[in-house]
């Protein structure tokens, strides 16, 4: 069978589901609703910013969503390149580059061989705050 097959039976079963249990239903929507209001705050702040505060941002976003708290700080587990970084930010990999070596001269975060290590988890929490 093929993909839009095997779509279209399980959203028709998503459906049942849903129409038959107004408890789910309502835990779906209220949910859904978090996340496309979390969604939008993200777009509104990533086009109309800075491209350094673009590239903290999504720093922030990054430790908040992936990080793993240490005794004195936040690690990602997972390597994310400087590109990555940039594509996310809508920056340039050349000015994505440039912020995190200046982030590193400050002691807020290192970043080596594609890992992040937050050293100063505060800075970034405050632009994840709304």
């Amino acid at each position: 069978s093929t993909f839009r097959g095997q779509f279209l039976t399980l959203f028709y079963f998503f459906e049942k589901l849903l129409a038959n249990n107004s408890k789910k239903l309502l835990y779906f929507y209220k949910r859904l609703s978090t996340i496309l209001n979390e969604h939008e705050k993200r777009i509104q702040f990533l086009v109309g910013s800075s491209a350094n505060s673009r590239i903290i941002k999504t720093l922030a976003i990054l430790m908040e969503e992936l990080g793993e708290e240490g005794q004195q700080n936040i690690r990602i587990p997972y390597p994310i390149t400087v590109r990555e970084i940039a594509t996310i930010s809508g920056c340039s990999r050349e000015t994505v580059g440039n912020k995190i070596k200046q982030l590193k001269q400050t002691g807020k975060l290192d970043h080596h061989r594609k890992m992040l290590l937050f050293k100063d988890s505060d800075f970034f929490k405050y632009y994840c705050e709304d």
